[in-house]
């Protein structure tokens, strides 16, 4: 995505994200500028029970990225088994975070023995072994106790040896606020999908039921007649940017943070283009699917799944549409105030073309 204005929205996003984690004020988005979004969406429905009823109630469903048929489709991709280089690099960082937050957590205790930041890192990495016993750690930190009084250097050892032996324990904290933070938003953020083309043949024959079902025209209100409510709505889409290869999301300076803090979360610069790269990723598809010309309207986790949405300016139907659901669609149209047309289908020159009902 190098849209600058949508970089600008997806960092709103975070800000919002962050709130949630830290408190504080609502940040406000001085930038709104209508112009970047579509005039019209279209939303392809295979004909089903509920498309109608979303069609009269005016709402749009909203689903988990998780649940999206393309096992590829908006995953967080951290290409670890792809890029193995990257993978150890951020390993690395990750474990120096962790041994520094250590450190430093124990700092006076540490200078009293006269051990090192560079000591006390070699002493980790020999005895960070998840197998290896707290007496065999005490024994081998012997040396640097031996100048304190007598009285002092079990307890001292036994300290250090529990800061050693604590390594672990953060390693998997970390790695757990990791999981979490991946899994929220796969599993919470809420995802609807729209097209900027009517006229698209993959679109209806895999998403409006082969020609029979139809799709909905949604006409965003102009500038001047927009709501504060509308504002919001409109401006949580964002266009689907495509790729011959997907790229991966870095998410090492997120983890670098948590390390840095006890597995505690305090956002920094770093941290936020971390989360910013996460929603770049609800808004990636390869690029064998750039003829959908996709946008995707994303709200969090506490918007209820029928999200009100009522632009609805005309409906399409497929040229393989029954009968009785024409009818219905017509009834629907006429007390709605709002246009319907039906595909028309020429079999010698296979053009389709579009009249009003």
């Amino acid at each position: 995505m190098t849209n600058s204005y949508f970089e600008c929205v997806i960092n709103y996003y975070v800000e919002l994200e962050l709130l949630k984690l830290k408190g504080g004020k609502k940040p406000e988005f001085t930038q709104f500028d209508i112009t970047q979004y579509p005039e019209k969406l279209y939303k392809f429905r295979s004909g089903k029970q509920h498309d109608y009823e979303a069609l009269i109630n005016d709402y749009v469903w909203l689903d988990a990225p998780i649940s999206f048929l393309d096992p590829e489709d908006a995953r967080i991709n951290l290409g670890q088994d792809d890029d193995p280089e990257t993978a150890q690099k951020n390993r690395t960082e990750l474990i120096e975070a962790i041994i520094g937050y250590l450190w430093n957590s124990a700092k006076s205790v540490f200078e009293k023995c006269h051990i090192s930041r560079n000591e006390f890192v070699s002493l980790v990495e020999k005895n960070t072994d998840e197998n290896q016993s707290e007496d065999k750690i005490i024994k081998q930190l012997t040396v640097y106790v031996s100048t304190l009084p007598a009285r002092n250097r079990k307890p001292t050892a036994e300290k250090i040896s529990k800061i050693i032996a604590s390594f672990h324990d953060l390693d998997e904290r970390v790695e757990a606020e990791r999981t979490k933070i991946i899994s929220s938003f796969q599993n919470e953020t809420k995802v609807c999908c729209f097209s900027e083309s009517y006229d698209n043949r993959f679109m209806w024959e895999n998403y409006a039921g082969g020609y029979a079902g139809f799709i909905i025209e949604y006409t965003r209100p102009k500038a001047e007649k927009m709501t504060v409510s509308d504002i919001s709505t409109i401006l949580s889409f964002l266009p689907v940017s495509y790729y011959e290869n997907p790229p991966h999301v870095d998410l090492s300076q997120l983890f670098i943070d948590l390390a840095s803090n006890g597995g505690k979360y305090l956002p920094t610069s770093g941290s936020k283009k971390s989360l910013a790269n996460l929603y770049k990723q609800i808004v990636t598809k390869r690029i064998n699917y750039r003829e959908e010309r996709e946008w995707r309207l994303i709200r969090g986790k506490l918007e209820s799944n029928k999200y009100s949405f009522p632009f609805v300016s005309a409906v399409y139907a497929g040229y393989k549409i029954k009968p009785h659901n024409l009818a219905r669609l017509k009834n629907i149209c006429k007390n709605k105030g709002i246009h319907l047309y039906i595909q028309k289908l020429d079999p010698s020159e296979k053009r389709i073309t579009y009249a009003e009902c």
